[in-house]
């Protein structure tokens, strides 16, 4: 997609990412607010920011104490707060905008987002989202199963991304998650429900598409 006339690839990408700045840090202030919230849910505010070596270390300890498995849907489960398995020592700016939480029940639909230091960062990690979740037969976290017939995965409708659908358990855990892209920041907006009938899962799409809208990026 990219080159530079009469320059080797290799060569290309490097003249183009010594000669370009990376796009300016997103404010994630006000992306999303309080009137925004599903029914039977409410908006909470975080913009705490980490690194995602830094998410990397604290979800793979949670994945291990609420005994996660098997094994090959740990890059799945890391995939909503836009991480890697390789994300060991990594300085990418990560930032959890916000969740709503469920009024009267457990679960939340939690909002993230990762900024890469090119737009190809961004552009590859939408196509590991479709690997780990095309990997993922299903898991369990805690006693409880998330989408045991695997991950539907459609192109996401209104920008550049992926919607990745783990059905729902009857009395259990209701899942769906957006990865869309805006430049080369990547922002995951992740359903986790338990026992939340009342919540359309679908919001999680209208929600992207809304961040997405408000952040110039819509397509």
């Amino acid at each position: 997609m990219r080159r530079v006339l009469a320059l080797p690839a290799a060569l290309a990408v490097a003249v183009l990412a010594a000669c370009t700045p990376a796009a300016p840090s997103l404010d994630f202030s006000s992306v999303l607010g309080a009137a925004d919230a599903p029914t039977g849910m409410t908006w909470v505010p975080s913009g705490a920011e980490l690194t995602a070596g830094d998410d990397l270390h604290a979800i793979e300890h949670e994945w291990e104490e609420s005994a996660g498995a098997p094994a090959e849907c740990l890059p799945m489960y890391l995939v909503p707060y836009g991480i890697r398995l390789d994300d060991d020592g990594s300085t990418d700016r990560t930032v959890e905008v916000g969740y709503f939480a469920a009024d009267d029940s457990a679960g939340s639909i939690l909002v993230n987002a990762r900024e890469f230091a090119d737009e190809q960062g961004a552009i590859d990690y939408v196509q590991h989202t479709l690997e780990s979740a095309n990997a993922c037969p299903g898991y369990e976290i805690g006693g409880n199963l998330v989408a045991p017939d695997g991950f539907g995965v459609a192109r996401f409708t209104g920008g550049h991304g992926l919607t990745l659908d783990g059905g729902a358990v009857p009395g259990g855990v209701a899942s769906r998650t957006a990865v869309v892209r805006a430049g080369r920041t990547i922002l995951v907006v992740d359903a986790f429900l338990l026992d939340a009938s009342g919540v359309d899962t679908g919001v999680v799409d209208e929600l992207a598409r809304t961040i997405l809208e408000r952040l110039g990026a819509a397509l």
